[in-house]
């Protein structure tokens, strides 16, 4: 496999992991406010089902992912840090949920959960910050074992 293809490859499987957890952050952001009541009390009445949020949770991955490429999370130089991913995962998830907040509170007023918001934008961030932190380690790994791309130059 050329270095090319094997680019594509990760950066593929990146943007695929990626939507995943944006999708499993979402519905975990959603468990937290409504099944365990984080942090507030939800009273009966307000409360919305998962599927409630389905539509929301759903437009989320391409406009997260759209923001994430368009930041250049996924063009990264061979030295980058994890703080660098880190603010650019922070800095997209902040922009993709207030698009959200605006859109949804436009099309669906007062009909779902300002803080479940909030809980979702948390989530994400945390969850792909991790996640890419564990990605670093993971290569990391690979390449002091010969495994994997290699760093340039010749192999011992």
């Amino acid at each position: 496999m050329t270095k090319k293809q094997q680019h594509w490859l990760t950066t593929g499987v990146t943007i695929a992991l990626d939507a995943v957890l944006i999708y499993a952050s979402f519905w975990l952001a959603w468990w937290l406010r409504y099944e365990q009541e984080w942090l507030l009390e939800v009273a009966d009445p307000y409360y919305a089902s998962v599927d409630v949020y389905s539509a929301v949770q759903l437009s989320l991955v391409p406009v997260l992912l759209t923001i994430f490429q368009l930041q250049g999370l996924y063009r990264r130089p061979r030295h980058t840090y994890w703080i660098d991913d880190a603010a650019k995962i922070f800095g997209g998830a902040t922009i993709g949920t207030a698009i959200l907040i605006v859109m949804v509170f436009y099309f669906r007023p007062a009909a779902l959960s300002r803080l479940m918001f909030v809980y979702a934008w948390m989530m994400i961030t945390a969850v792909l910050a991790i996640e890419r932190l564990l990605e670093r380690g993971v290569w990391s790994y690979l390449v002091r074992r010969g495994v994997g791309i290699s760093s340039g130059g010749t192999k011992p």
